[in-house]
């Protein structure tokens, strides 16, 4: 081997042994930060007894337990949230594991979505103290999510599904269901509009089977539409929770519209839609076998149109 040759070969073996000095700055396989390659999530964070849930992605949501019941808080006030819900968020936590340290230069943090300004966090919060990280972008193999931890440098990887419920809006968590969740439309046996178009309906068993029929004893003006504004009732749910106005009303004294029902059983309930709540919104409430519902609801136009539109297809109106 000539010496021109000789320098070639050396200066080649010391570009590719600097390259794997760099790439082991930057990406050191320090698995779990310690020798460990997969860590349970649970090791570092509080997840047993918790008390507080606080989750910033499109919207920072916060949920608290109360006894054995979990609730949403909207600016401050306790609103009932979806425990079920609540409960497979901590389950995918409790799955979670730390597959390992990525980089613990912090010039690196933007890159995978962990600087400090970053806004998806989640914190736990119990007795035994209270744990944050920060999640940032998918892996490009679909291994896991990139996090930190604050007040650390080193950005990990962690497995699981804790993305989605992070990015889940605060109407996500709360419990809008009206009645009871096995009430169903074929339960309902009256239908009557208290305020707004008139309409009073009754189903009716006739040879043909059951059908709606009106107060005069003429059959409804569409049974389909019938059928499913029955079933639009008794499935009713806000788009969210409605924090009372500190100024002016609801419009709920005198509401837009009003629509009750009889079940067979004789459990009967309420909706009712009142003034206009942000920009696509209304505030409504409900009443459950004569007794109001403790909260108060935003019901989206969209919803509010399709159920007037059903009470003219079954024959309300002048």
């Amino acid at each position: 081997m000539t010496a021109d040759k000789r320098i070639l070969a050396l200066t080649a073996a010391n570009l590719a042994l600097l390259a794997l000095l760099v790439y082991g700055l930057f990406f050191s396989p320090r698995w779990g930060g310690r020798g460990t390659p997969d860590v349970p999530l649970s090791r570092v964070l509080p997840l047993k007894d918790l008390q507080e849930i606080s989750l910033a992605g499109e919207e920072k949501t916060v949920l608290r337990r109360e006894g054995g019941d979990w609730f949403l808080l909207l600016e401050g006030k306790p609103f009932p949230a979806e425990s079920e819900k609540v409960e497979r968020l901590l389950q995918a936590a409790g799955q979670a594991r730390l597959l390992g340290t990525v980089t613990e230069n912090r010039e690196l943090w933007d890159r995978f979505g962990v600087g400090e300004e970053e806004p998806r966090r989640i914190v736990f919060s119990s007795p035994r103290g209270r744990g944050e990280l920060i999640l940032g972008d998918q892996d490009a193999q679909g291994r896991g999510w990139y996090i930190r931890f604050p007040g650390t440098d080193a950005v990990r990887l962690l497995s699981g599904s804790l993305s989605f419920y992070i990015d889940r809006n605060q109407a996500y968590w709360g419990r809008l269901r009206f009645f009871p969740p096995d009430l169903s439309g074929r339960d309902l046996g009256y239908l009557r509009v208290e305020r707004g178009p008139p309409l009073h309906l009754f189903r009716e068993k006739t040879p043909q089977g059951l059908v709606w029929v009106r107060a005069g004893g003429e059959a409804a003006g569409n049974q389909g539409s019938a059928d499913s504004l029955a079933d639009a009732l008794a499935r009713f749910a806000g788009s969210g929770f409605a924090v009372p106005p500190a100024a002016g009303g609801t419009g709920l004294e005198e509401p837009v519209l009003r629509i009750s029902f009889t079940t067979g059983g004789g459990k009967t309930g309420t909706v009712s839609f009142g003034g206009p709540l942000g920009d696509s919104g209304l505030y409504c409430s409900g009443a459950m076998d004569g007794e109001p519902l403790p909260y108060l609801y935003k019901a989206d136009v969209a919803v509010y149109r399709r159920i007037r539109d059903l009470i003219r297809e079954s024959g309300g109106g002048p």
